[in-house]
């Protein structure tokens, strides 16, 4: 977390998290992953890689690429907040709370496939647009993007 105040860089330990190096492909956090989920454990991932103001961006592979290879179930997720808050000054404040809005959709998939150990890229893409569909289903129609349900 480069960008992160050093305060949250205590974060991932404590709640275990995989560091991931977007852009490049990192086979220990991909084996991590799929150890989760064969052990029925829980795995949250952001498709879109990273937490942003504003309407939904278009998927990374991660997510949907792990959903395809795994047969992992999915429970989308939605989340605002207020966009004119900064970490740090919002602790320091004496009024420190936020309003922050989770929504959190039904259970779907598993997303079939026809090749579970490599999925194509096509299949990737319409796997990452459903998920991404499945959010904005979730959230006020100005934060939906290019995946608001009703432009489907």
């Amino acid at each position: 977390m480069p960008n992160a105040p050093r305060l949250t860089r205590l974060f991932p330990n404590a709640w275990q998290t995989l560091k991931i190096q977007q852009g490049s492909p990192n086979l220990e956090a991909l084996r991590a992953s799929e150890s989760i989920l064969a052990q029925k454990g829980v795995l949250v991932i952001y498709p879109e890689g990273h937490v942003h103001p504003g309407p939904l961006r278009p998927a990374l592979p991660g997510a949907a690429y792990m959903a395809l290879r795994t047969g992992a179930p999915i429970i989308a997720m939605g989340t605002v907040s207020d966009n004119h808050w900064k970490l740090v000054k919002t602790i320091t404040e004496k009024k420190r709370r936020l309003r922050v809005c989770t929504r959190i959709g039904e259970v779907f998939g598993p997303i079939p496939t026809d090749t579970p150990e490599r999925p194509t890229r096509e299949e990737i893409k319409a796997a990452g647009q459903l998920i991404m569909t499945k959010i904005a289903a979730l959230l006020p129609k100005d934060y939906r993007g290019e995946f608001d349900p009703e432009l489907a």
